[in-house]
């Protein structure tokens, strides 16, 4: 359907066990923006499940029930086979860690078709996309420390994500005052390029952000998407803009 492309643009590893389908998305090389495509990949599932459930009910005879789960973490992932090297393949993955294990239990305890996520998903998330709590959590010997719930809503709107309100950015200082002093060095007419480099998910757009947000309305800087390129090798992302 409709919503394969949501599922395939990010390099994702899906596989079946007795608990249902598991998409992984960020296997083998967590991109910075896996688990909201992973998010909204499972958004569009749920459309499409609901848009296709007269014709569910004609071709089974009932309707079968949904539940979508999302959670976030770190695993291993060995590759079983070299489907990879031929064209057109993915290859398949043996993947270890509590993840899958922890996201089957947040479906699980879900409302049919409803995409929930664990209170991990829902904080990296929230500016990115509507959530409202539901009922229940995850037991400690499920995720250690136990969680709240939430159902994803909606996807915020571009202008939405900007506004949105966010924890405010702490230990950033220093990163954040040599991104000014450059951009003093550019003010007196040196060109600088910055190339921010860490693992996925530790801030590099929120640094940007807050840079881009603490300058001047007038200071000549554009959209800060037209000033920055993230990209990935292995574990660790990149993100590089020019200051001019």
């Amino acid at each position: 359907g409709d919503w394969s492309s949501d599922v395939c643009s990010f390099r994702s590893v899906e596989s079946q066990n007795s608990e249902g389908v598991l998409i992984y998305f960020g296997v083998p090389v967590a991109f910075e923006g896996s688990l909201s495509q992973g998010v909204r990949a499972a958004l569009a599932i749920a459309r499409e499940f609901e848009s296709n459930g007269p014709q569910l009910m004609k071709s089974v005879g009932f309707l079968p029930q949904l539940r979508l789960g999302v959670h976030t973490g770190v695993v291993v992932a060995e590759e079983i086979d070299d489907l990879a090297h031929t064209p057109g393949s993915l290859a398949r993955y043996h993947i270890v860690g509590g993840v899958a294990r922890v996201a089957a239990a947040v479906a699980r305890s879900g409302a049919p078709s409803q995409v929930s996520t664990t209170r991990a998903v829902q904080l990296a998330l929230k500016s990115q996309f509507e959530f409202t709590p539901i009922e229940g959590r995850l037991s400690s010997r499920e995720l250690p420390g136990g969680s709240e719930l939430f159902a994803v809503v909606a996807e915020r709107s571009p202008q939405d994500s900007r506004t949105a309100a966010r924890p405010a950015t702490l230990g950033r200082s220093h990163e954040l005052g040599l991104l000014r002093d450059l951009w003093q060095q550019v003010l007196r007419g040196q060109g600088r390029v910055v190339q921010i480099c860490a693992e996925p998910g530790v801030g590099k757009s929120r640094l940007l952000d807050e840079f881009h947000g603490g300058l001047p309305p007038k200071a000549g800087v554009r959209d800060r998407k037209s000033t920055r390129l993230n990209s990935s090798h292995l574990v660790i992302s990149y993100a590089v803009f020019c200051l001019k």
